[in-house]
């Protein structure tokens, strides 16, 4: 009697591992990543970018999921993908060829996005303007109807460092009493492209200045106080604001 229990026993943590171990069912997220190919970036920072996406971000995409690489450039509004890769859903109770395929499509992801950064750090980053705000109608462009329908977490590889004809952080100050008025001015230039930005979360990861390169007119603090400020405005949230 006592082997038959632990027979048992043995039988149901088996049963309980593999459903542990199994892939979550779909979990309806849009994964959209910017990253800055302006001439302020090196190969370096590059690098490092795809590194910590392999560590932080690429484990999180569940079958079903979408992940979009998209470039921050001169006129980021009108960027075509980098990368626009959606894996196949599951259901509750998927099959183990399912499984297989769903697994297959996440090791393909991977080498995607490896390719990509391999891409961008052989054609070396050469574009002029650090067009940030850009991406405000950008994400509209990606189709508002799927967005609504999932969640969207979007993330940042830039030092988050505007610099275009609308807004040059090179040359303005962000002081407590500029922030408000500008973001403001940002938000009315772009609304008509803001609806896809409810809800959504942002994560900025940072690239670190060079030892020989001079501090910013605006730095990290400022940065972050703006750029929360901004997505507030436009109904998401800043989760994530850090240099790597």
């Amino acid at each position: 009697m006592k082997t038959l229990a632990t027979l048992m026993a043995l039988i149901a943590l088996g049963i309980a591992g593999c459903t542990a171990s199994a892939e979550p069912p779909h979990t309806n997220h849009t994964y959209v990543v910017w990253a800055d190919i302006t001439r302020s970036i090196t190969p370096g920072d590059l690098t490092r970018w795809h590194e910590v996406m392999e560590r932080k971000l690429i484990p999180q995409v569940a079958c079903g999921d979408r992940l979009v690489i998209l470039p921050i450039q001169k006129d980021s509004t009108a960027a075509a993908p980098l990368l626009d890769w959606q894996t196949s859903a599951l259901d509750g109770e998927p099959t183990r060829s399912e499984l297989l395929a769903c697994r297959k499509a996440q090791a393909e992801l991977k080498r995607q996005v490896a390719t990509t950064f391999d891409s961008l750090i052989a054609a070396k980053p050469v574009a002029g303007w650090t067009d940030i705000l850009g991406t405000l109608d950008r994400l509209d462009s990606l189709g508002s109807q799927k967005l609504t329908q999932s969640t969207v977490i979007a993330v940042y590889l830039s030092d988050m460092q505007q610099a275009s004809p609308e807004l040059n952080m090179n040359k303005l100050k962000l002081t407590n009493e500029k922030i408000g008025p500008t973001v403001g001015q940002v938000v009315t230039k772009h609304e008509k492209a803001l609806q896809a930005w409810k809800g959504v979360i942002v994560r900025c990861w940072l690239n670190p200045a060079g030892p020989n390169v001079a501090p910013p007119l605006n730095g990290q603090r400022q940065l972050k106080t703006f750029y929360e400020e901004l997505f507030r405005q436009v109904g998401g949230s800043l989760d994530e604001f850090q240099p790597l």
